[in-house]
């Protein structure tokens, strides 16, 4: 996660006025195929939503209640984007097949947490960098929930049938593990993979598309 509150603001500030100008540009011959579907907005909007979560974890680190929501808010919202993943794939039959399987396991992990309650906080770790007490390899069982949602997000991510999105998913996760593997943290992974994703995005827009044009007209 970000290392302060500024640079989260920012990332999410950026990611909505990029949002904005690749859906003013859909109307445009310069449009995006990796866009075609209007749940990939709500995908990378979710992704921005978390750098507002993280201001406002920033701003209230030391308030309890406000932090204990604002983390639960952090892992409805992981859950949420596997949700848009799964709903982005265009074949109905492994759609909805996983669709099913996904809240059919969030019901017995929901349960699983009921009976073996978690303390849900966010803290400053030693790096400097947020840190989510609540996600931890603390047993077997947490492990093994953390890997089925990951296999989720993956197997999804290779149905959308969105080669630019699925290889952003599969890169930002690869990254994303290592660093928590490294830092027991995510460092900066999301807000840059969110900045970088966007700016990719713009510059295919701006530069990538028309360069193409050009040199098809010359």
């Amino acid at each position: 996660m970000c290392w302060n509150a500024d640079i989260s603001i920012n990332t999410f500030i950026f990611a909505c006025m990029g949002l904005i100008f690749i859906f003013l540009a859909s109307f445009t011959k310069y449009r995006l195929e990796a866009f075609k579907n209007p749940l990939v907005y709500l995908f990378y909007f979710s992704g921005a939503s978390m750098q507002l979560i993280e201001y406002f974890l920033w701003k209230n680190i030391n308030n309890k209640s406000i932090n204990k929501l604002l983390s639960i808010f952090a892992l409805l919202l992981i859950l949420i984007q596997i949700g848009i993943i799964i709903l982005i794939i265009e074949n109905t039959t492994i759609k909805y097949c996983l669709l099913l399987f996904f809240i059919l396991f969030t019901i017995c992990v929901n349960r699983y947490t009921s009976l073996n309650p978690k303390q849900y906080h966010t803290s400053i770790a030693k790096n400097g960098h947020l840190s989510w007490d609540w996600f931890n390899f603390e047993n077997t069982i947490s492990k093994i929930i953390v890997f089925i949602y990951l296999g989720f997000y993956v197997f999804a991510s290779l149905f959308i049938n969105n080669i630019e999105i699925t290889v952003m998913i599969i890169l930002t996760l690869f990254i994303t593990l290592l660093f928590y593997y490294k830092e027991k943290t995510f460092t900066s992974v999301w807000c840059w993979s969110t900045n970088l994703f966007l700016i990719y995005f713009i510059v295919k827009i701006l530069i990538i598309k028309p360069y193409y044009e050009y040199n098809k007209l010359c």
